[in-house]
């Protein structure tokens, strides 16, 4: 769990492996074959933007300055951004439950939870013994989902850009392996996703289009992608981009080759709404393992899989 002095983010890690075999009587040897699949998010920071280009949600213009807020993108407030892997976590708590009427006897669901000391941010994962639905929520061994709860404190930002249109984005960074992985965006569950695929499997990082306000019914959530390979590729220098920003992506592009220098690859997430100065927003990302077979447009869920969830602060 983050503690702020180590410098590290609450994150989520998901593995699949599957293995296979036959055994010959004849000759008395074993032929074994494997997959795996991997997948890891962690939460690095809150931060206000104001919408300079007319688009609904946050775009990031790599090319330009992202925290100069005098110009036609978009751009986030220097004095507004909250470095989540700063931020102090309690325990997690766990909880375990016996699943709804209908299902077998030892069925049971897997509830952690923990939350920033300051009340800013809360996680709630939710994982079952077999696949049930919560609420009318599919959950199941290798399809996890996370609730996030963000109470952004506004009076402890004084010094805004530009309060009165302020508005709010998280930042989520992923990584997965599956074999010779490839980073790819599509839908799973109806919801969009970034899956690292590899033949027919997936370990995917997908979030639901719509969040939860307090003053409203829903909010649309907005995602902006930033690959590994275009971060690797961005050529800010100090002069185009300025400092803070040069700096920001020359630390992007080392943890991206950490990560390539393991055959992972990443994906940096940019989730924002387009509401301004919301007081509370719920919503609901999942983790999880498909199988992609032939469509990986149309992914199904493999079963039974030997599934890992762990919530952890040292990959990041």
């Amino acid at each position: 769990m983050s503690d702020g002095a180590d410098n590290r983010a609450l994150g989520f890690y998901f593995g699949y492996l599957g293995v296979s075999g036959q055994w010959s009587n004849s000759s008395q040897t074993a032929s074994v074959s494997g997959a795996v699949a991997e997948i890891a998010a962690s939460w690095e920071s809150l931060f206000v933007y104001y919408n300079r280009d007319g688009n609904n949600g946050f775009q990031w213009n790599q090319a330009s300055d992202i925290f100069d807020c005098t110009k036609s993108h978009d751009c986030a407030d220097i004095n507004g951004v909250i470095d989540i892997k700063n931020m102090s976590f309690g325990g997690i708590i766990t909880t375990k439950v016996d699943c709804p009427p209908g299902y077998n006897a030892n069925c049971s669901v897997y509830r952690f939870e923990t939350s920033s000391l300051d009340g800013v941010l809360t996680f709630v994962l939710r994982l079952a013994s077999e696949p049930v639905l919560i609420n009318n929520v599919p959950v199941e061994p290798n399809y996890g989902k996370i609730d996030v709860v963000i109470n952004f404190p506004w009076t402890r930002f004084p010094n805004l850009v530009d309060s009165a249109n302020a508005k709010i984005g998280i930042v989520a960074y992923t990584a997965g392996r599956a074999g010779t992985a490839s980073a790819v965006a599509a839908r799973v569950d109806g919801n969009a996703a970034v899956l690292f695929t590899a033949n027919d499997k997936s370990a995917y990082f997908s979030w639901d289009s719509q969040a939860m306000l307090t003053s409203s019914a829903g909010a649309t959530v907005y995602a902006d992608y930033v690959s590994g390979a275009s971060v690797a590729a961005n050529q800010c220098t100090i002069q185009s981009c300025g400092l803070v920003t040069f700096a920001f992506i020359t630390g992007l592009k080392i943890r991206q080759a950490f990560f390539a220098a393991a055959n992972w690859k990443t994906e940096m997430l940019i989730f924002s709404w387009n509401e301004v100065r919301p007081a509370q927003l719920t919503w609901d990302p999942a983790i999880g393992i498909t199988n992609t077979e032939e469509n990986a447009g149309a992914a199904v869920f493999v079963a039974p899989v030997v599934a890992l969830i762990a919530v952890f602060a040292t990959l990041f």
